[in-house]
């Protein structure tokens, strides 16, 4: 009796070995697999639903957000460091009380060393500003059509009686809404004292039960879930730990290069404004767009010519090219995978509906977004509604 190979052509490819009952009672119907699709997608809304929902939540609690985040960045990034030491036997709360007391001690000696530096250049403020009064003199006499006071607190008050109600009042109210957005709306120094106070103690409990939060998160996840929830997860953590980490060590590097270099073309606040540069680096476009902007007013009370303006621009003009084509690219890479324009609309969309809270999240908000709607459309195209359309 010739068997079903037998008669398959010689040239040509066996034929399939025919399925068994068991075969066919295991294989997936096209209607399991486009329930699995849905409820696939249901899953990745969800998730994108939960992020919108957290980022708009950090914005409404605005005292509570910036030293949470702070902490949280602290904690995911130590994390990794007190496994390790857990691992080697040491307890976690110890290792934890080491890693943060060095954490502090390292940012103790940082403060007292850099603050006292940038309170010698501001200091240097009041002499430029009357210099560059003194040199404008002439213009403003012209502009406002009277004398101008020989003390600075008389000329801001010429300066404002010479504009209207209103005029005044739109000067004010930016730097007034600024402060509100920053501070939660109380802008007191008390304030700020006790949200840097507690961003170590949020970063001590954090990293303590880091673990332990984690894991009672996945427990939350139905069973038939969990591979598919945690592949994700693992994802975006890759995703922004490698930005979260490249990010900083890029602002680390671009703080040197910027304070180095506007000091040696003879800046003043040189320190300042590469701080300024180099940590808002951190916000996409934010830090350079303030530094140059504080390096232009800098320029203007301490005018040494067109040469000293080129020179400053070089500096900028140098590290940015350094910055987009050598820095960012070997230590960041493509972890967040996001172009350009990518994350110029991120920083618009989320800025325009969170406010600040949205730029500053704007870039890993967007990374997590892309790989949840890459989700969306792969379960889209594996549904039914699909297939069948």
């Amino acid at each position: 009796r010739m068997s079903v190979e037998d008669t398959a052509p010689e040239d040509g490819p066996p034929n399939p070995p025919t399925p068994t009952r068991a075969d066919l009672d295991t294989a997936p119907t096209p209607a399991a697999t486009g329930s699995r699709s849905w409820r696939r997608l249901a899953w990745d809304g969800g998730l994108i639903l939960a992020l919108v929902a957290l980022v708009w939540l950090a914005g409404q609690v605005k005292g509570f957000t910036i030293p949470f985040l702070v902490a949280f960045i602290i904690a995911y990034l130590l994390d990794p460091v007190v496994d390790r030491f857990e691992e080697s036997g040491v307890g976690r709360t110890l290792a934890i009380g080491i890693i943060l007391g060095l954490f502090l001690v390292i940012g103790g000696l940082v403060f007292v060393l850099v603050v006292p530096q940038v309170m010698r250049e501001f200091s240097l403020i009041p002499g430029k500003l009357s210099l560059f009064l003194a040199s404008a003199q002439p213009w403003l006499e012209s502009t406002l059509g009277a004398p101008l006071p020989d003390d600075l607190s008389s000329l801001v008050n010429t300066l404002m009686a010479e504009l209207s109600g209103d005029q005044a009042s739109s000067l004010i109210k930016p730097a007034g809404t600024l402060a509100s957005v920053i501070f939660g709306g109380t802008a007191s120094v008390l304030s700020a004292v006790v949200a840097v106070i507690m961003i170590p103690v949020f970063a001590f409990f954090l990293l303590r039960d880091f673990d332990l939060i984690v894991a009672r998160l996945g427990e939350l996840i139905p069973t038939g879930y969990r591979p598919f929830i945690e592949a994700r997860m693992r994802e975006i953590d890759e995703t922004l730990s490698s930005f979260v980490r490249g990010q900083l060590t890029v602002s680390g590097v671009l703080v040197v290069l910027y304070s180095l270099g506007l000091w040696l073309v003879g800046l003043p606040l040189a320190l300042v404004i590469g701080l300024v540069a180099g940590i808002g680096n951190l916000v996409p476009y934010l830090g350079t767009s303030i530094g140059v902007l504080l390096a232009a007013v800098m320029l203007m009370l301490d005018w040494q010519g067109w040469g000293h303006v080129g020179a400053v621009a070089a500096v900028f003009g140098v590290i940015q090219v350094l910055e987009g084509w050598v820095i960012t690219p070997r230590l960041v890479g493509d972890s967040v995978g996001l172009s350009t324009l990518a994350v110029i609309v991120a920083v618009m969309v989320f800025g325009e509906l969170f406010g600040f809270y949205g730029v500053l999240v704007a870039v890993p908000a967007a990374a997590v977004l892309k790989i949840l709607f890459r989700e969306v459309i792969d379960a889209y195209r594996a549904s039914s509604f699909f297939q069948e359309g």
